[in-house]
């Protein structure tokens, strides 16, 4: 359900704002213009298995080798950097399965 409601979304361009970008540099602007304003709060990723889909949907370990080229590691689904003393080292981190994400 939430596979399909997201891919109907990313299609559609619903609900997101201004144009879908033509380049990188363009969809780093929209990523961060779509976060200002709140993402989370506007369909479908106001549902928390469209959120949760994406999560398994995303190869991090892939993103961090090819985008970052070694000088980086996977992050986590929270907020707190892993040097900081708050951060959660026993959260598991959720590995890509894209099946998996199919499924919720």
């Amino acid at each position: 359900m939430a596979a399909k409601t997201l891919r109907v979304a990313i299609v559609s361009n619903q609900n997101f704002p201004g144009e879908p970008a033509r380049n990188l540099e363009d969809h780093l602007k929209w990523i961060a213009k779509a976060h200002a304003q709140g993402a989370h709060l506007i369909a479908p990723f106001d549902n928390n298995d469209v959120r949760l889909a994406l999560k398994y949907a995303i190869d991090r370990e892939q993103l961090a080798k090819i985008i970052l080229r070694g000088y980086g590691s996977v992050g986590n689904d929270h907020p707190i950097a892993s040097m900081n003393r708050y951060h959660a080292d026993e959260l598991p981190q959720r590995k890509y399965d894209l099946d998996k994400a199919k499924t919720i």
